[in-house]
């Protein structure tokens, strides 16, 4: 067991880089597939994670998700040229993350923040205007995925990671009748989720495993309603119900069990997120009509703990993030 190799694992994504420029044999070892795989689970099974609070188009808030959210200028992020002016986050899956330009509809941007690097691929023909994008990390060789959602009846996948790109036809073989909002997806570390309706059916889960690249659908209980909506919840996948409350529910990666996991007050409040200890975020009115404030709910107390920090509700984002150095081989990324 090399103790070079053993201990470059565990250190934080800039000490990796800056160990890179010291000799040629720390950037062979830090270069190698076997390097960056350990480097990428290890911290991904930590759940080292930072919080990303996004309050205008141009910049992202950077905070350590402790047991209270610090502020770390930092992890302060400035958004790349590239993804200005409308760069939209479709998910993030290992931590980096995906957006489209609703401008371009034909163009996917993956970005690591960390290592300030974007990589730009083109998807589909610029006249292919009812398509969808989203992407997820398959968790076995690293290699992101672009799902291009085409129909109910078919999608194309990119697998980054090859010389040449290949297009793989897929039929996602749902049930007729689904109206799925292939618009809004969640990811999770293995799989990406879309909530659908259909006629015999309250609500229907469509899930895609990023691995073995299969479609599934799963039947929601009709307890939950006419109202849902999906988020990431502590990394798994979290099924809203809004009325009064937010009532919400954990699904688990490769299950069908719904577990009840916290109900919220839903008067006047914006569920937004999740901390990696499962606190909600949520936007409440402040005393400027034009204002909200970022809240986390402590469940213990019942009531909101404000974070001094104010806007325009429409522009508020969150996101969970960890350092990575996903990208960082990639030949066709580009600084910034």
């Amino acid at each position: 067991m090399d103790p070079e190799f053993e201990i470059m694992k565990r250190a934080p994504v800039r000490s990796v880089i800056r160990c890179r420029s010291v000799s040629t044999e720390f950037k062979a070892l830090i270069d190698t597939p076997s390097f960056l795989a350990a480097h990428t689970n290890l911290r991904h099974s930590r759940q080292h994670q930072l919080f990303i609070l996004n309050g205008t188009y141009e910049e992202y808030i950077g905070y350590r998700d402790a047991e209270n959210l610090e502020y770390d200028e930092s992890y302060d992020f400035v958004v790349p040229p590239l993804l200005l002016p409308i760069g939209v986050i479709v998910g993030s899956s290992f931590r980096i993350f995906g957006l489209m330009d609703v401008n371009q509809p034909d163009m996917f941007v993956l970005w690591n923040p960390s290592i300030r690097k974007t990589l730009a691929v083109r998807v589909g023909e610029d006249d292919c205007k009812g398509c969808f994008n989203t992407f997820g990390v398959c968790p076995t060789t690293l290699n992101p995925k672009i799902i291009r959602i085409i129909s109910n009846k078919d999608c194309v996948i990119y697998t980054l990671g090859l010389e040449v790109w290949t297009r793989i036809n897929k039929d996602i073989n749902l049930r007729d009748g689904l109206d799925v909002s292939w618009w809004s997806s969640i990811v999770t570390k293995t799989f990406v989720y879309w909530s659908a309706t259909g006629e015999d059916v309250h609500h229907v889960i469509v899930s895609f495993d990023v691995t073995n690249e299969q479609f599934q659908s799963i039947d929601s209980p009709r307890e939950f309603g006419h109202l849902i909506f999906l988020m990431n919840v502590t990394g798994s996948l979290g099924v809203v119900t809004q009325d009064t409350t937010y009532e919400i529910y954990i699904l688990q990666d490769n299950q069908e069990t719904f577990t009840p996991f916290l109900n919220i007050d839903a008067e006047n409040r914006f569920l937004l997120g999740f901390t990696k200890n499962g606190s909600p975020i949520l936007s409440v009115p402040h005393e400027d009509d034009y204002e909200e404030e970022l809240t986390t709910y402590d469940q213990n107390l019942d009531h909101p703990n404000g974070l001094d920090i104010h806007g325009e509700w429409h522009l508020f984002g969150v996101h969970n993030y960890i350092e990575t150095l996903l990208l960082y081989d990639r030949e066709y990324a580009v600084p910034y």
